[in-house]
C-alpha cells in the first residue's frame, strides 16, 4: 500500500535558528577548561510543509548559511595558543592568537543543533635565564651563566664564585632556584666584592695624610725633635706621621707655641719694669737736686 501524498504544500517563511560558540581554554598543565567567551550566530530560513499519510511534513526550502566572526584569544606572556579538542590533542598554531572566522551551514531540519565549542590550550614557550657576575666597584660582567627552560618551569640554580681567591660573593641572597616568566630577557646578577678593596682603599687613604703644620721659626727645638734622617726619608715619614705618631707631634707643637708665648709677656714685662725705674731714678734725682740747692742757700 501507497503512502499518500498530496500535492498541496505552504511554506513557512522567515524562521530562525541560532547557533552558539563557546571558547575554553587552559594553561598546559592546568586540570579544566575554563569558558573565555562565547557567541552566537543566527540563521533565518524557510520551511516547506507537505502533507503525507494525512500528516504534515516539514522540510528546509534551501540551505542557509551564517558566520561566527574573528576572535582575538587574550595574550598570555611566554605562552602560545593551540586549538586543540577536547582531549587535548593539538590541532593547530593559532596566528597571533586568533581564531578564525568560521561558516555554519544548516543543511536538514532533521539536524538543526549547529553549536559549536572550542578548546584553546596555552602551551609555554622556550625561554633563556642568563646568571651575570658582576664586579661590584667597576659594574664589569666578569662570567655568564645560561639556564634554559619553559615558562612558568621552576629550575635550580648553581651559584659558583668564579674566582674566590680575588672576589667574595656581595649578595644579600643568593638564590638557589628560579622560576621562569614570560620575559624574553631574563637574568639574574650576582655582584663580586674585591677582597683587596678595603686595604687598597686604607692605603690611600694613608698617603693623603699631610704632615703636621711645625712652625720651626718659632720654634727651633722643634726641629731638633724631627730628625733630619725622618724628614729626608719618604718610608720613615710615613711611619713618623701616623696617626698616633701625629697627634705627639701636634701636642709638643702646641706645647713649645704656649711655652714662646710665656717668654714673650715674660721679656715685656722686664721690659717695662726697667722704663718704670729708669723713671722713678730720673725724677728721684731731679728732685734731690733740688733739696741740695735750698739748703745751701
Amino acid at each position: 500500500m501507497f503512502a499518500e501524498t498530496t500535492s498541496l504544500t505552504e511554506s513557512i517563511k522567515n524562521q530562525t535558528l541560532t547557533a552558539n560558540r563557546k571558547i575554553y581554554a587552559k594553561v598546559d598543565g592546568d586540570e579544566d577548561f575554563q569558558l573565555v567567551h562565547q557567541d552566537r550566530a543566527s540563521l533565518t530560513y524557510d520551511e516547506k510543509v507537505s502533507i503525507e499519510n494525512n500528516q504534515r511534513k516539514f522540510t528546509l526550502d534551501k540551505e542557509v548559511s551564517s558566520e561566527w566572526p574573528n576572535y582575538t584569544m587574550p595574550k598570555k606572556e611566554g605562552y602560545t595558543a593551540y586549538l586543540t579538542d577536547e582531549t587535548g590533542q593539538k590541532e593547530e598554531k593559532l596566528a597571533d592568537g586568533i581564531i578564525p572566522k568560521s561558516e555554519v551551514t544548516l543543511t536538514s531540519l532533521d539536524n538543526t543543533n549547529l553549536d559549536r565549542n572550542y578548546y584553546i590550550i596555552y602551551y609555554p614557550d622556550e625561554r633563556t635565564l642568563s646568571v651575570e657576575y658582576i664586579d661590584k666597584t667597576t659594574n664589569e660582567i666578569l662570567s655568564k651563566d645560561s639556564y634554559s627552560g619553559k615558562s612558568g618551569e621552576k629550575i635550580t640554580l648553581n651559584i659558583v664564585n668564579p674566582d674566590k681567591n680575588k672576589y667574595s660573593i656581595d649578595n644579600n641572597i643568593i638564590p638557589s632556584s628560579y622560576t621562569f616568566t614570560g620575559d624574553s630577557n631574563q637574568q639574574v646578577k650576582i655582584y663580586l666584592k674585591d677582597k683587596n678593596s678595603n686595604s687598597k682603599k686604607e692605603e690611600e687613604k694613608r698617603n693623603k695624610i699631610t704632615s703636621p703644620n711645625i712652625n720651626l721659626k718659632e720654634n727651633p727645638k722643634t726641629n731638633g725633635s724631627l730628625p733630619d734622617t725622618y724628614l729626608n726619608d719618604d718610608d720613615k715619614a710615613i711611619s713618623l706621621y701616623t696617626m698616633p705618631n701625629r697627634k705627639k707631634a701636634v701636642m709638643k707643637n702646641k706645647k713649645n707655641k704656649r711655652n714662646s708665648s710665656f717668654k714673650k709677656a715674660e721679656l715685656n714685662f722686664n721690659q717695662c719694669s726697667l722704663i718704670v725705674l729708669g723713671t722713678v731714678i730720673i725724677i728721684s734725682s731731679f728732685f734731690i737736686c733740688k733739696i741740695k740747692l735750698k739748703s745751701e742757700v
